[in-house]
């Protein structure tokens, strides 16, 4: 599959997500805008609800639904999980 992914890694460290959205960011007129809708923190723990939009250098909208859970520990970020809509994010970002 294009634009970065590996289908045998499971988790990023951040040099190989960077690798991702480099392949990503090419295939974009701009940047992806992800708008925050539902934010909850509670301890250690923050839940992000949000939504993106982007269009394609092929003139296709990307407009996905993400959920974010973020780790907090000692005021920095030590994990993000990001669930969406891949199917979407393949048909849209990664097939010509």
């Amino acid at each position: 599959m294009g634009c970065g992914y590996d289908a045998d890694l499971r988790y990023y460290d951040k040099a190989a997500f960077t690798t991702l959205l480099m392949g990503v960011a090419d295939t974009l007129k701009g940047p992806i805008l992800i708008t925050p809708k539902v934010l909850t923190a509670e301890g250690g723990w923050v839940a992000v609800e949000a939504e993106s939009l982007a269009h394609t250098n092929s003139g296709r909208t990307y407009n996905n639904r993400y959920h974010f859970l973020i780790t907090v520990h000692d005021g920095l970020v030590t994990l993000v999980k990001e669930y969406l809509d891949t199917m979407h994010a393949n048909a849209i970002l990664c097939t010509p």
